[in-house]
């Protein structure tokens, strides 16, 4: 068995995260949905991003999920975090290794201040590592009954994953 790991996510992925993510309970996937489960959507998002970017997270030497830094290329000084874990793979440390390293790339670009996300309050096995991992609730996001939470990357410092 071999922990998380991550890497960058590949157009050749496309078809495997479609898949996985369409294999998921509907309950489970309620609260994520950054853009349509087909192939040639995710596709289009890996080849036009510039500065976002897009990881793909591997357990035991297969894809789990997946994680992203969006809203750079959309002109947002604040990039958006999102992560993906399939139900099968949820509490063994992907999501905190993607986090961890999505932190560390957004602390290495020079110009990013704060990194946002958005959970499901119900979903507190989430919001528990976003605060252990250094994020501050900030507001409920109106349209979506979401909770924003922010990481301050000029004052939080980089804790380890």
């Amino acid at each position: 068995m071999t922990g998380p790991s991550v890497h960058p996510l590949e157009p050749g992925d496309a078809p495997a995260l479609a898949a996985l993510l369409r294999a998921q309970r509907d309950a489970y996937m309620a609260h994520f949905g950054p853009f349509a489960f087909d192939p040639p959507v995710i596709v289009k998002a890996l080849r036009e991003a510039r500065r976002d970017r897009y990881w793909r997270l591997d357990l035991d030497g297969r894809m789990v999920g997946f994680a992203m830094m969006r809203g750079l290329d959309q002109g947002f000084a604040r990039p958006s975090f999102g992560v993906f874990v399939a139900e099968h793979a949820k509490g063994r440390g992907v999501a905190r290794a993607a986090l961890a390293h999505a932190l560390d790339w957004a602390a290495a670009q020079g110009d990013i201040a704060h990194v946002m996300l958005k959970v499901a309050p119900e979903n507190r096995r989430a919001w528990r590592l976003y605060q252990a991992m250094g994020f501050k609730a900030l507001s409920l996001d109106a349209a979506t009954g979401q909770l924003v939470m922010q990481y301050d990357l000029l004052r939080e410092p980089r804790r380890p994953g």
